[in-house]
């Protein structure tokens, strides 16, 4: 379609796309997509989207992407709970579960274990290192992916060598449709109550964090909010408030 005479008939425009906002709403499009298609239609025009009706507004609630679903609907459920279990212990994006190492996997001072990425050889994300915390929901699950990466020794962890035959090996090809975000967010959640303070224990009132929109109600740790964003590998402070404290709303 050609946008023809668009600088003399500018309302005429607004007009008929607000008729398509519109139709995007009652259709049941996300929040997220109408906004979208919203800003791409008002930059063709050269106008404000403010010119436009208002589309519905946009909340961690609403999102409707694979990133927030319980399992990912395009890997069978053993595949889902294979990956659940080893990101939401681990926390790994997915270029860094195709580089990790088994020499990765590290025992900290006190005892626990942990993960030593390298930023360079791991893939992390800004080629930033990280020690993160081996997040597991039992002594059992630890034992069982600390195996795994132990028998990968300075090899990739899931990448499966031609020689081995699949039933005897433990680690996985990480799968191409794998959406790890939902995981992380898991394992954010995991770090965040294994370090966070009471919050009405805490004296400091800068120290806390009140959330907003649909997590009003939930004060969460500053102190703890950053810990959890660096064993995630991210550069901002307020990264777990603002992209994974959603999690909360469903426990």
């Amino acid at each position: 379609m050609v946008l023809g005479n668009v600088e003399k008939d500018t309302e005429g425009w607004i007009e008929l796309i607000n008729q398509y906002l519109q139709y995007c709403i009652e259709i049941g499009l996300s929040p997220y997509t109408q906004a979208t298609y919203k800003a791409a239609l008002a930059k063709v025009l050269g106008v404000s989207s403010t010119n436009f009706i208002a589309t519905q507004p946009r909340t961690r609630a609403n999102r409707m992407n694979n990133r927030v679903l319980h399992t990912d609907y395009r890997l069978s459920n053993k595949n889902n709970d294979y990956w659940h279990k080893v990101v939401a212990s681990t926390g790994l994006r997915k270029s860094e579960l195709i580089h990790v190492t088994g020499d990765a996997m590290q025992r900290g001072r006190d005892g626990r274990w942990y993960l030593n990425l390298d930023g360079h050889k791991h893939h992390t994300k800004g080629r930033r290192d990280r020690w993160s915390p081996i997040m597991a929901t039992s002594q059992e699950e630890e034992e069982w992916l600390v195996a795994i990466f132990q028998r990968a020794g300075e090899k990739r962890v899931f990448h499966v060598p031609k020689d081995l035959i699949l039933d005897d090996f433990d680690g996985k090809k990480v799968p191409t449709a794998l959406k790890p975000h939902k995981y992380r967010a898991e394992y954010a959640e995991r770090v965040y109550r294994s370090v966070a303070r009471e919050i009405s224990k805490i004296r400091n009132r800068k120290e806390v964090i009140h959330l907003r929109k649909e997590l009003v109600g939930i004060s969460l740790d500053r102190k703890a909010c950053k810990i959890v964003t660096k064993a995630l590998g991210h550069n901002r402070p307020e990264e777990f408030p603002r992209s994974y404290a959603y999690i909360l709303l469903k426990r």
